[in-house]
């Protein structure tokens, strides 16, 4: 394989890092079954809720303590459909933007219906990030313009891949657009995507040795990957763990710690998440991260 000039990665690399405005939310929900109840996972960051039955002669019909949620950081919630929901005891309507705290909460759904009407009713949750990250996600016209500057700024050479050759000023557009279905074209992507769905958690670094690559040309895939949504990355100590979107946290950094020689069971790291996310964002070393572990 033809590895990218330095400088081509190196633009390419940080244009990606501005585009993505990576946001890693640890936010978990169960659901108790209830009757006339059913549930179903739209999109990675959305639940929907269909609620069906009789009204009972209040108008109100109550599915009490139905979802359990564990915030491990402040995160958003927009509450869409027709069914209103209650969250540690106080009700928010359709169309709010609800704030989690860190912790665990009780939420219940009500749905209002004439008394003895049979319902059909609907809710969507879908997790939003912070206002801070919104704020940092930058418009699609700033995203080109930062394409085109950072490519202009880099040598006139030629990028190879896949027998394609793309000049150096477009090197950076040429990231951008890609969609994910076109960046799972190359042989070395699919290869990492395979990778981490087997290994979640691996370093960049990990990543090159294991697929025979250098680390500029694994560190490039990762970028185009992280760009298109397939691949996320979060910084753990000094290190950064990749692994698929969608992937649970506390799977991932299980996976991470086994690389780093800290081989606990996965339900130890399930048992002590709320920790090790905090943990995970302060940036704290390995040694507090063994200690809470005992590894």
């Amino acid at each position: 394989m033809h590895r990218p000039p330095a400088a081509i990665l190196l633009a390419a690399t940080l244009l990606a890092a501005t585009a993505t405005a990576q946001l890693t939310l640890h936010v978990a929900f169960k659901v108790r079954p209830l009757p006339g109840l059913t549930y179903h996972r739209a999109a990675e960051n959305v639940l929907e809720f269909t609620l069906t039955g009789t009204a009972p002669p209040s108008g109100q019909a109550l599915y009490e303590d139905v979802i359990e949620i564990q915030a491990y950081e402040e995160a958003y919630i927009l509450l869409g459909g027709n069914a209103s929901l209650i969250l540690d005891g106080e009700e928010h309507r359709p169309g709010e933007k609800i704030k989690l705290t860190p912790g665990r909460h009780a939420a219940s759904l009500k749905v209002y219906a004439k008394p003895g009407a049979h319902y059909t009713a609907k809710a969507r949750l879908e997790l939003l990030p912070p206002l801070a990250a919104e704020l940092l996600r930058p418009s699609p016209l700033l995203v080109a313009a930062a394409a085109a500057l950072a490519a202009l700024a880099t040598a006139y050479a030629a990028l190879r891949e896949g027998g394609r050759a793309v000049k150096a000023p477009l090197a950076g557009l040429y990231l951008l657009l890609k969609t994910p279905e076109e960046a799972l074209r190359h042989r070395g992507r699919q290869g990492i995507v395979e990778l981490l769905r087997r290994r979640p958690g691996l370093t960049a670094r990990r990543i090159a040795r294991i697929m025979g690559m250098s680390l500029g040309e694994a560190q490039w895939h990762l970028s185009v990957l992280e760009r298109v949504g397939t691949v996320r990355s979060v910084a753990i100590s000094k290190w950064r763990a990749y692994f698929l979107a969608g992937t649970p946290a506390a799977v991932w950094i299980h996976g991470f710690l086994r690389e780093q020689g800290c081989d606990v069971p996965l339900e130890v790291v399930e048992d002590n998440l709320p920790m090790l996310a905090r943990l995970v964002r302060s940036r704290a070393g390995m040694g507090e991260i063994r200690r809470l572990l005992g590894c």
